[in-house]
């Protein structure tokens, strides 16, 4: 029914589209007014009567406004102030009589507030291992307790490290670094702690492991945190620990500041470099094997064997079984021994369609392989095996065990396989949504630690939506912004958009707009529809058709341009002139000509470009006539493609005109409509008889649709006598012959200065005479 925009108050310009349910802030409003265009699909439409249009405000506290606007554009730019709360808008299009248009009024509400919530964005916070100081401020820094250390300025092995220094561990146990973070909210968190260590120097240069106790906020999250060798495979110096590589782990912080500490427990540990805190990636999901659905129901006593069974720290003792060190939060999950029915499973929540990995902590002492299938109501859809080897039993058993509740029993003096935590992981495909994975099928499996989903890359979706914040323009608006495009799509891409209407484009922003130099015509059309596309990388696309409706503006009575001043050229100052000679003329315009002597032929030009614009004209030549010949003179202009204008006179108004350059002697010829183009050249010929001398003035261009301009008037005295009266003492008589050119008539004004005159004292005024011609 009606468009309704919010423009800038000042310019007019479209800043967005008002709709029910916005919600805008204040100062986006503050300087902005609202703009109504009644939306006429047909001529028919009964909107097409609209006079004026009635805007009633109605604020959060029920006050209420009303606005007129009695003559397109109805642009209501004196609002009220609007504060926080709902606002409503009445609109209401009345015709001529002032009677409301049926169908033509609509109620809008939107909201105003105080500012737009802007969603928190977690920038990374990376702790440098060395910096053990709260200098800053920021709650963000290291303690090292117990001998670990900051590396030497200029240690080789700093090399690559980032600001050049690390933090050392000396001894084999009971060190620690900690780091202190501060957080703005509680959730879960990425750790990436980059660390460097070599490998053994053997001849295959197998890898090491320095695990390292961690803790969050004093309470265990892994035992044994593995970081395994960051040198690349092939290189047994033992010495060489310049390749820094990260580790990570989710973990759960608390809002505020929180304590991270590693700490070696019977190996050392490797040279840590930082610690840094993101969010996690999307996708990103850790399940504890303990946190599974199980089946069968577990059976939580010692003859329990044959069901999947959450092992803890709580109840390992119940179940009269070794407890496996270095599982994540000391807890893990028995699988079922002899019963190929066990299963376990969980919901994954894919955001997206795509490739994910799972990857599974597992130890086993043999292998164990498990199925994982996708859950699709009754029945499974195979995705893949997980081999689930023999692991590697751990190097060592850690010395921090006095922790665990008394009664515990664990691998000792050495770790066994089942202390060997490692990972396998698989890749497949899922689709965006909710997915119930199960992994089982075998008759055995191995105890699982923890399940890690990871987004790999995304299936490239395409958009689904197109939608226009606003769909109006007022007419006669040039290169005029229409609204902004927005394109729903779940890959946040950017996008390519074609327009079926060439008078309309979608810039680098997305905003559709009219092309420069491009208007719409509201008597023409009322509407225009327009069909976009807006096209991914992927070539995927989305089309919708727009309806703009075209607001009108009240016509107005542009004034008729000011008139070009003629431009006049003398022709003492032609750039070449060949026989012409410049001649002092006191009627002359300027005071000069330019002569041609007597049964000579001369030529004269003049360069335009600069002078006078491409355009039409009217020529006037300005030139002196004597009575005595006929003398002729060629005028033509000329550019790159060649000559476009000639024109000829003769000097051959011998009537009583006399000789010489009196001012009754000038004359005019006048050539019209006469086209000057780019780098035009004006070129002037002549060929003058034997006393008559082709004298020339000015060559004056007039602009066609100017006022002609005023003639040049040219006076002469001439034999000026003054006699002294007879019989009458201090009067005297001067007479003299009065002469004007051809364009004059009327009155003329003569004075002469006092200084001029020898007058008998006391002066008296002067009395002068004299007939004009």
């Amino acid at each position: 029914m009606f468009s309704i925009s919010w423009v800038d108050a000042a310019s007019g310009e479209v800043q967005r589209g008002l709709n029910s349910a916005q919600t805008v802030a204040v100062d986006e409003i503050e300087n902005s007014a609202i703009r109504i265009i009644p939306i006429i699909n047909t001529p028919l439409d009964s909107l097409s009567l609209t006079e004026s249009i009635e805007l009633t405000i109605i604020n959060s506290e029920g006050e209420s406004l009303t606005l007129t606007k009695t003559s397109p554009p109805f642009i209501f730019d004196n609002l009220p102030n609007l504060t926080n709360g709902d606002v409503q808008l009445l609109i209401s299009a009345l015709d001529s009589g002032g009677n409301l248009i049926e169908a033509g009024s609509e109620a809008v509400t939107f909201e105003v507030t105080e500012s737009l919530p802007v969603p928190p964005v977690f920038i990374p916070i990376r702790i440098q291992a060395e910096d053990t100081d709260n200098t800053d401020g920021d709650s963000n820094y290291a303690v090292m307790t117990g001998g670990v250390t900051t590396s030497a300025v200029g240690e080789p092995n700093a090399v690559n490290a980032d600001g050049n220094a690390y933090a050392d561990f000396v001894g084999p146990s009971g060190e620690t670094l900690t780091f202190n973070i501060d957080v703005p909210e509680a959730g879960e968190y990425e750790l990436a702690v980059s660390y460097a260590l070599s490998r053994n120097n053997d001849a295959v240069a197998s890898e090491r492991n320095r695990p390292l106790r961690l803790e969050v906020n004093d309470q265990l999250v892994d035992r044994m945190f593995d970081l395994r060798s960051t040198s690349p495979e092939g290189n047994n110096n033992a010495s060489d620990f310049t390749t820094f590589a990260e580790r990570t782990i989710i973990v759960q912080l608390q809002e505020g500041q929180n304590s991270v500490s590693f700490t070696s427990n019977g190996l050392s540990g490797p040279n840590v470099d930082y610690l840094e805190i993101r969010k996690p990636a999307l996708g990103s999901q850790v399940i504890q094997g303990e946190e599974l659905f199980l089946s069968p129901e577990p059976d939580l006593t010692p003859d329990g064997i044959d069901t999947n069974r959450p092992v803890t720290t709580a109840n390992i003792v119940s179940l009269n079984d070794t407890f496996r060190v270095g599982a994540e939060e000391a807890s893990y999950l028995d699988w079922a021994f002899g019963n190929v029915d066990a299963y376990g499973e969980f919901v994954y929540q894919a955001p997206v369609a795509g490739t994910y990995s799972m990857t599974v902590t597992y130890a086993s002492s043999s292998g164990r392989p498990l199925d994982l299938s996708l859950v699709e109501g009754s029945g499974l859809t195979s995705i893949g095996t997980f081999a689930f080897a023999e692991t590697t039993p751990a190097l060592y058993m850690p010395d921090d065990l006095d922790d665990l509740p008394s009664g515990v029993t664990t691998s000792t003096p050495a770790a066994t396989q089942w202390e060997g935590w490692t990972t396998e992981t698989l890749e497949f495909t899922l689709a965006a949504g909710e997915n119930l994975l199960r992994l089982g099928g075998r008759a055995n499996g191995p105890n699982i630690d923890k399940i890690e989903m990871a987004l790999v890359a995304a299936e490239p979706s395409a958009p689904t939506a197109l939608l226009l914040d606003n769909n109006s323009v007022l007419e006669n608006q040039e290169g005029a912004v229409i609204g902004q495009l927005i394109v729903e799509d779940q890959d946040d891409d950017t996008h390519s958009f074609t327009v079926s209407d060439e008078r309309f484009e979608v810039d680098v922003s997305g905003v559709l707009r009219l092309k420069s130099g491009t208007s719409l015509d509201f008597e023409t059309t009322t509407s225009v529809s327009v069909e976009i596309t807006a096209t991914d990388p992927a070539g995927a696309s989305v089309s919708e058709t727009f309806v703009i409706a075209v607001g009108d503006v009240e016509d107005s009575v542009t004034p008729p341009p000011e008139p070009a001043d003629p431009i006049r050229l003398q022709a003492e100052a032609f750039d070449t002139a060949t026989i012409f000679t410049i001649e002092n003329i006191a009627a002359a315009d300027g005071g000069q000509a330019i002569r041609l002597p007597g049964s000579s032929e001369g030529t004269a030009s003049y360069a335009l470009d600069g002078k006078v614009a491409a355009g039409t004209y009217t020529i006037i030549v300005g030139y002196i006539d004597e009575s005595d010949g006929e003398s002729t003179a060629q005028l033509s202009i000329s550019n790159a493609e060649g000559e476009s204008f000639s024109g000829d006179w003769t000097f051959d108004d011998d009537a009583d005109s006399g000789n010489g350059v009196q001012p009754q002697n000038f004359r005019t010829a006048t050539f019209t409509d006469v086209t000057v183009g780019d780098d035009a050249t004006l070129s002037l010929s002549a060929s003058s008889t034997a006393l008559e001398y082709a004298r020339i003035d000015y060559i004056e261009f007039v602009p066609t649709g100017s006022v002609d301009p005023e003639p040049t008037i040219l006076l002469g005295i001439a034999d000026a006598d003054p006699v002294v009266e007879s019989g009458d003492e201090g009067v005297t008589t001067l007479s003299f012959a009065l002469s004007a050119s051809n364009a004059f008539s009327g009155d003329v004004e003569l004075s002469l200065p006092w200084k001029l005159m020898a007058l008998p004292t006391p002066a008296r005024s002067p009395s002068l005479t004299g007939s004009p011609p």
